[in-house]
């Protein structure tokens, strides 16, 4: 499906694929910037009770704002594919960057502590993620919304440093990027 259209988005690449589906960089032609689309496996879409899984992850997904949860923009069904367009997270999933010989202790617990807060946070608005794994898991460090949590007169990109802990230099993909 690369290359194909699905409503105002076009897809570009497959960047994932899981047992609900598959997930794609898109450009959103009408605010022209890239997003994700996670597509229902055309097999699971002729199933209701996968369907609706699946649009209640989404509309599950969508009541949380947090700057370690990406954002999901909408849900859709297209020609009987049904779909989630989401926040597209720059940087690579954690089993890409987790080292042949393991982590440093530091640096997993950096990651850990995202991830916990993130779960905390789900959790307390009554939702169980039923997937985490380090392939779901993106970027090394949260991707700090804009404008969320500066201190006074701190730049976004200073922002950025301060909450993955690292120069800029040395900043792990996603930290500090900038965006799509």
């Amino acid at each position: 499906m690369d290359g194909g259209e699905l409503g105002h988005f076009s897809l570009l690449e497959k960047i994932g694929e899981g047992g609900m589906g598959r997930v794609y960089k898109a450009r959103d032609k009408r605010l022209d910037r890239f997003v994700a689309i996670k597509l229902l496996a055309e097999v699971r879409s002729t199933d209701a009770d996968r369907r609706a899984r699946f649009v209640q992850e989404a509309k599950a997904a969508s009541a949380l704002n947090h700057p370690n949860i990406i954002t999901i923009h909408e849900i859709g069904e297209q020609h009987g594919q049904t779909y989630i367009v989401m926040e597209l997270v720059d940087g690579k999933p954690l089993n890409e960057l987790i080292p042949r010989k393991g982590m440093r202790l530091t640096e997993a617990l950096r990651i850990a502590a995202q991830v916990a807060d993130a779960l905390t946070a789900a959790h307390g608005a009554g939702i169980v993620h039923r997937d985490l794994k380090p392939a779901n898991i993106h970027g090394g460090c949260a991707r700090p919304r804009e404008g969320a949590g500066l201190r006074p007169g701190e730049t976004v990109r200073a922002r950025r440093r301060r909450r993955c802990g690292r120069r800029r230099n040395d900043a792990l993909p996603g930290c500090g990027t900038g965006g799509q």
